[in-house]
């Protein structure tokens, strides 16, 4: 075999070789995938505190039980899908805000906010509804269980999954980015673990 021919299959292999590490170690499709846990050491790393809520945050769980207020994260957020698992009372009322425009003033007129409250008087932003933008297709108790959230905003689509079950589907642009927060609103029993965060 001459140079020639010994030369162009060496050249061959390393292109195969090339692309092969290109479709399985591509830095950017890995780094798209990295989920941020939001729970990882505690509450101080990624949550301010507002309000009289005394949270507390032990294996791996951040609960209260009396106060009302919120932990806000400290960093903002505008395309992402936001993971959360919780369990409440069956009279608590909670809820996560995503896209705030105030981390000082959150309210359901600054922030998208994924209600949970079962026993809500006004029925149509109960658990898993947007508070004044959209009610659940299903209505699912949460009170008394551990649930899951999986929260999807991406632009104006917002995509909220309430235990596997499709929820709330729509399209917005009132909030584009901001904190988000995990509230107990007047003395709940609430738990979050496992809260994770996806950049989209």
């Amino acid at each position: 075999m001459n140079l020639l021919k010994l030369y162009s299959i060496f050249l061959t292999v390393i292109l195969i070789s090339g692309c092969i590490q290109n479709s399985f170690l591509s830095p950017t499709s890995l780094q798209n995938r990295m989920k941020l846990d939001l729970l990882s050491n505690g509450i101080s790393q990624h949550w301010n505190q507002i309000g009289d809520v005394n949270w507390n945050f032990q294996d791996e769980v951040a609960y209260s039980s009396s106060g009302t207020g919120h932990l806000v994260s400290k960093e903002s957020y505008d395309n992402f899908i936001l993971e959360a698992d919780f369990w409440i009372n069956d009279t608590g009322n909670s809820g996560i805000f995503i896209r705030c425009n105030n981390p000082l003033e959150i309210t359901a007129s600054t922030c998208y906010e994924i209600n949970i409250f079962d026993q809500r008087p006004d029925q149509r932003y109960r658990t898993g509804g947007i508070v004044n933008f959209a009610e659940p297709k299903i209505y699912i108790n949460a009170g008394g269980n551990w649930n899951r959230f999986k929260i999807i905003a991406d632009g104006p689509s917002l995509t909220v999954f309430l235990n596997d079950q499709l929820i709330i589907d729509i399209e917005d642009s009132t909030f584009l980015d901001g904190p988000l927060t995990l509230q107990n609103n007047g003395s709940a029993n609430i738990k979050f673990k496992n809260v994770f965060l996806e950049d989209l």
